[in-house]
């Protein structure tokens, strides 16, 4: 059967190009038309391409603005919300420094109030000292007088001796409380507490009558016919406290004389 017989609808041109290799384009068969129907136009497929790429660079176009607007939005938000954090901790800070320095002011305050306090109550401490003290030592020395004048001697020794744990440099105690002791007939006593006044109060008076002491001691001893070393020694007591002393000097040379050479040197 020949290739016209086998493919029958082909022309010769479609043969020479099938048998050259190229490639053959069917034909479409004529459409029928139908009795008063127009028949359907195809669109053209460019048509249609032409305007989806259209929409679809639209569609894009307004997510890129939209993701574009939400970028705005979200860095407005987030630099407003910086902003509004930068504030508020500027404001705590503020708050903070303040609150601080009020703290500080009212330790200060109170620090100021103690330091007031301490020195008011300091003061009059003092106060209570100094005008307190001798007038308790005044009432304590005014007991012991009236207790030695009523010779109730052991009842002015406590009262001098009061006196002088206020006052230890009252002259008037030490010398009540000496001539307290030698009116009981203690005369070492009296003699020792006028020697520790006399180094307390460095007081003339004192000393004038702690000498005094030594001095009728030693007359005793020598009216008695007792003069011996321990005479010579307060004798040459009160000449160490006052040179000039003409009694003592006196004294010692009688003393000098009853003494034997031996005791004398």
């Amino acid at each position: 059967m020949s290739e016209r017989t086998r493919e029958p609808g082909r022309t010769a041109v479609d043969r020479e190009r099938r048998s050259s290799g190229q490639p053959v384009k069917k034909k479409r068969p004529p459409q029928s038309q139908g009795s008063g129907t127009a028949a359907k136009k195809k669109r053209p497929a460019s048509a249609g391409n032409k305007k989806k790429p259209a929409a679809k660079r639209a569609a894009a176009s307004s997510r890129k603005k939209a993701r574009m607007a939400d970028d705005r939005i979200r860095r407005t938000s987030g630099r407003i919300g910086r902003e509004e954090d930068e504030r508020m901790s500027s404001r705590d800070k503020e708050r903070a420094r303040r609150r601080q320095e009020r703290l500080r002011r009212v330790r200060r305050q109170k620090m100021i109030m103690a330091a007031s306090v301490t020195v008011i109550v300091l003061c009059l401490l003092t106060i209570l000292i100094i005008f307190l003290s001798p007038a308790k030592s005044i009432v304590s020395l005014s007991k012991g007088d009236k207790y030695a004048g009523n010779e109730e001697y052991d009842k002015a020794l406590e009262a001098y001796q009061e006196a002088l744990e206020i006052n230890e440099k009252s002259v008037r105690a030490y010398r009540g409380a000496a001539g307290c002791y030698r009116m009981k007939g203690q005369i070492e006593e009296a003699e020792q507490i006028l020697y520790t006044g006399w180094e307390k109060t460095k007081d003339e008076g004192i000393l004038g009558y702690y000498n005094k002491l030594l001095i009728n001691e030693a007359v005793e001893d020598i009216n008695a016919g007792n003069c011996t070393q321990t005479t010579m020694d307060k004798l040459n007591q009160v000449l160490m406290n006052d040179p000039q002393n003409q009694d003592a000097l006196s004294l010692r040379d009688i003393c000098k004389e009853r003494l034997s050479p031996g005791e004398a040197q």
